[in-house]
């Protein structure tokens, strides 16, 4: 009947046990906290003060068992005091750890609906930081009222602001931390991110200029079908492959192309990133190295002028539209549209009578995936 007893017990034990660990785990995670070491702490952190009880009773494994059952279900009860309005996050990572390895992603929903239910030591504070709706921020978010958005925390000051992103590439989602620079006009990822995602640049993989520390420099770009920043998804997105752009701790810059899409509140002192999306969104600074831009002005003896407009794209993506401008002596637009994957469109625009179209330049306006 003791050894029932003792198996029931134990097994109790398990689940408080797995939830504290998994909160201290990501707690740690949060902090970019060296791996090993996170690890090693959440388990001493747990398990320790409540394996003493069995030096000091006589049933040592049902002591054993009792003292983790109670002082696990301390710590997760105790948790918001110490990390405020962290535990579903700290909870979200820390599973991450057991889950990412067999394959499994528990959704976000469910992390939400057990965090709920977990015991709480003085007011609950069950705001997500990464699932955070902006309706919790007194900032007006648009004309009709507050819009869905999110709050990502992050760690550092200043320039060196470091987020966590889920990046989906052929081999599987990452998640990466990359550091917020508001001076990069590209995302970059480093050789071993874009290794892990299974993202291959070709040789002959399209080119752009960077502009690092150490000065111009020219890199290859490859295109990340999908990140998620918290609960928003962003797509189609142009990557730079750049290993100077890397830290200890980040795999890359995280540049306009992305954070462009949004508008962007920091809070220094809840040091929190507050996105709100736009309600309208150009791919241009995506699409502009995938993208060759032609026109040919063709005058004829009636005084018309027909400019001919052409985009080669090398993408494997669909372009939706792309807005073309024609600077003559005035400006005049072109709108190319449903450009195939490594396909070609043309459109042929018809300049009113009298324009000087002798020299002209055009360029890409605005696009869109």
């Amino acid at each position: 009947m003791h050894r029932g007893f003792f198996s029931i017990l134990t097994i109790c034990a398990l689940f408080p046990a797995g939830i504290a660990l998994a909160l201290v785990m990501g707690a740690g995670a949060i902090r970019q906290g060296p791996p090993l070491l996170v690890a090693l702490s959440a388990g001493a952190v747990v398990v320790l003060p409540g394996l003493s009880l069995s030096a000091v009773v006589r049933f040592r494994a049902l002591a054993a068992a009792v003292g983790v059952l109670l002082w696990s279900s301390l710590v997760t009860a105790g948790f918001s005091l110490y990390f405020p309005g962290e535990r579903a996050d700290a909870l979200a990572a820390g599973l991450s750890v057991f889950t990412t390895p067999i394959g499994v992603a528990i959704p976000p929903d469910a992390i939400l609906a057990i965090e709920s239910q977990l015991p709480h030591l003085g007011a609950a504070t069950p705001r997500p930081p990464v699932a955070r709706i902006l309706e919790e921020v007194e900032i007006p978010l648009g004309p009709d009222g507050p819009a869905d958005g999110v709050v990502l925390p992050f760690e550092g000051e200043g320039r060196s602001m470091s987020l966590p992103l889920q990046v989906e590439g052929p081999a599987g989602t990452q998640e990466l931390w990359m550091l917020f620079d508001t001076g990069a006009t590209l995302t970059t990822l480093n050789q071993s991110a874009l290794d892990a995602l299974g993202v291959v640049v070709p040789a002959d993989a399209p080119e752009v200029t960077l502009r690092t520390a150490s000065g111009e420099r020219t890199a290859k770009v490859a295109l990340i079908e999908r990140m998620w920043l918290g609960g928003l998804e962003v797509s189609g997105i142009t990557v730079a492959l750049c290993e100077e752009c890397a830290g200890s701790r980040t795999t890359g810059l995280l540049g306009l192309n992305i954070s462009g899409r949004f508008r962007v509140t920091v809070d220094g002192h809840r040091r929190e990133l507050i996105l709100q999306p736009r309600e309208s969104i150009d791919h241009a600074v995506d699409l502009s190295p995938w993208l060759s831009i032609r026109a040919t002005a063709v005058h004829w003896s009636d005084g018309r002028i027909e400019v001919e407009v052409g985009a080669d794209s090398v993408a494997d993506r669909l372009v939706e539209s792309v807005e073309v401008e024609i600077h003559c002596d005035e400006t005049f637009t072109a709108v190319l549209e449903e450009i195939p994957p490594n396909g070609s469109r043309e459109a042929t625009v018809s300049l009113p009578l009298g324009t000087d179209c002798t020299d002209y330049t055009v360029e890409m306006r605005t696009g869109r995936w």
